[in-house]
């Protein structure tokens, strides 16, 4: 594995951030719109999760990554978020499995830690991708910039992983 490309989702109960890392190169980054207030019915869900997952695939037939990671998630906020977090993470984990990719998951505050050096607060997270990332041709969203941690945390376990 010379320059490792890792893929990190960080789901939503809103929005999903999909990035793509190759050694700390972003490669790729976007959102893609969760199940949430009126939009949400139990009959789309399996399309809503197919749909996601097919996301995920295009990512990994593009750019062949060695490891997703995903935000393990533990919101202590009401059933139905947690669920959706849930639909998401695993969506993206299938992918990964149907395509023999390995996945890890971080708690954030670890995969901040891992990306950034520190565990920081959410705005100071953001605003650190932003200011290495971000371009004047296209402004991250949260979602995405945390998607980016998640995949430098990534790039982090696969750099000691190599090195034990």
């Amino acid at each position: 594995m010379d320059k490792p490309v890792v893929i990190g989702i960080d789901p939503g109960s809103h929005i999903a951030g999909i990035a793509v890392v190759k050694n700390k190169e972003l490669k790729s980054v976007r959102n893609v719109k969760s199940l949430s207030g009126k939009e949400y019915d139990d009959y789309d869900l399996a399309s809503y999760m197919t749909s996601f997952m097919l996301e995920v695939q295009d990512d990994i037939d593009i750019y062949e990554p060695d490891l997703l990671v995903c935000e393990l998630t533990s919101v202590p906020t009401n059933m139905h978020t947690n669920k959706l977090l849930a639909y998401w993470e695993a969506a993206a984990m299938i992918a990964a499995a149907m395509n023999s990719i390995n996945v890890k998951r971080f708690r954030t505050s670890e995969a901040r830690k891992r990306a950034l050096g520190k565990n920081c607060k959410k705005e100071e997270a953001v605003a650190m991708i932003k200011s290495k990332y971000e371009t004047t041709d296209y402004e991250f969203t949260n979602d995405e910039a945390e998607a980016i941690v998640f995949a430098l945390a990534g790039i982090d376990f696969l750099e000691e992983e190599k090195e034990r």
